[in-house]
Formats: C-alpha cells, sequence, structure tokens
C-alpha cells in the first residue's frame, strides 16, 4: 500500500472530514460508472455507489493493506452490485427510467445526442450496433462479464484485475479470452444478417 492510500485509509478510520471529502471525490464517479456499466439502470447505480461507500467507511478497520486500497473499494462495489444483479434477475428488465424524458437541472428537457455526420441509415445501425454489444455482454455468464468490463471497458490492468477479484493473472486472462470469444461470436452473427440484409 503507497503512503498516499495509507494515509486516506488512516483518516477514513479516524473519521476525518477531510479524508473522506477526498475519498467522495476520488471515487465516486469511478464507482458509479463501473456499477453502471454492470446494472445498466441509473437509479440503481446510485442507490449502490451511495451503499458502497457506508459499506467502506463501515468496514475500513477491517482492510489490512495485502491489497491496494482501489482493489479492495472495486471489490466492494463489484460484490454490491452483483448481489443486487441477483435480487432482480427475476424481475422485468425494463427501467422507467428509460421511458420518461430526461431534464436538466435548469428544468429544460435534455436533447439526445445525435451524430449529424452520418447518414440516418449509418445512425441507426450504429445505435443499432450498441445494443448488439450491450446484450452479448449482457448475456456473457458472471464470471466472465465483470473480468471483461473491468479489463475491457473499464480497462483497468490485468494484475489490478486479479487483486479486485481474488484471482490469478492466468485465471484473469482465461476469463477475458472466454468472454472475448463469446462476444467474438455473437458479432459475427450480427454481422452476418447486416450482409444478408444488404
Amino acid at each position: 500500500m503507497n503512503n498516499d492510500d495509507q494515509q486516506l485509509v488512516e483518516g477514513l478510520k479516524k473519521k476525518d472530514i477531510n479524508a473522506f471529502e477526498y475519498f467522495f471525490n476520488e471515487y465516486h464517479k469511478k464507482i458509479f460508472g463501473l456499477i453502471y456499466k454492470l446494472t445498466k439502470n441509473e437509479t440503481d447505480a446510485q442507490d449502490l455507489t451511495q451503499e458502497v461507500f457506508l459499506k467502506v467507511l463501515e468496514k475500513v478497520n477491517t482492510f489490512e493493506g495485502r491489497s491496494a486500497f482501489s482493489s479492495w473499494v472495486y471489490r466492494i462495489a463489484v460484490n454490491t452490485a452483483f448481489m443486487r444483479l441477483r435480487t432482480k434477475r427475476n424481475q422485468p428488465q425494463l427501467s422507467l427510467d428509460s421511458l420518461l424524458p430526461q431534464f436538466h437541472e435548469s428544468g429544460y428537457q435534455k436533447q439526445m445526442a445525435k451524430d449529424w455526420s452520418r447518414e440516418v441509415e449509418g445512425a441507426i445501425l450504429n445505435e443499432e450496433f450498441k445494443e448488439t454489444i450491450n446484450a452479448a455482454i449482457d448475456k456473457l455468464p458472471e464470471k466472465e462479464k465483470i473480468v471483461f468490463i473491468l479489463r475491457d471497458v473499464e480497462e483497468i490492468s490485468t494484475e489490478k484485475v486479479g487483486d479486485i477479484l481474488g484471482l490469478s493473472v492466468p485465471a484473469v486472462k482465461s476469463r477475458l479470452h472466454r468472454a472475448r470469444l463469446f462476444l467474438r461470436k455473437r458479432l459475427s452473427k450480427y454481422f452476418e444478417k447486416l450482409q444478408e440484409v444488404g
């Protein structure tokens, strides 16, 4: 554990407000982003991010420094997200947030980002492709999914992914390889259909 992490952990253990502010500023976006990628639900991601912060503060006295502090925090975030996903597995997946208009704090409705540089057909295919990728990632087995998101989406090093998940580097690489093969097969089918249509 480096000196900055050590100071942060000590500050959190002493319930120092400056340490908490630093921790929040340093980790809030990272944790929210990771949980959102796992849950695909903004409300859940907000709730679970708060839950992760509470868990870290409750459990910081148990942190022994055998791994990096950030790895320990990510591990809590991953476990918290997967616990929620397991409880929601049998519930409908439709999110009200996706059906309702989104508003800025000022009250004006947000405009959907559009890429006007492409033809309409290209934009539709682009959106369809994103949906296809997301659907394929969602179908990955849980163990491969989290490795793929941490390594290829969040771009966390293989060593740190192993640290977060308590896996050896070869185990991380093996799961990542299986995930990439699975996604390649899914996307190959998508492109084959496109060629048939074209």
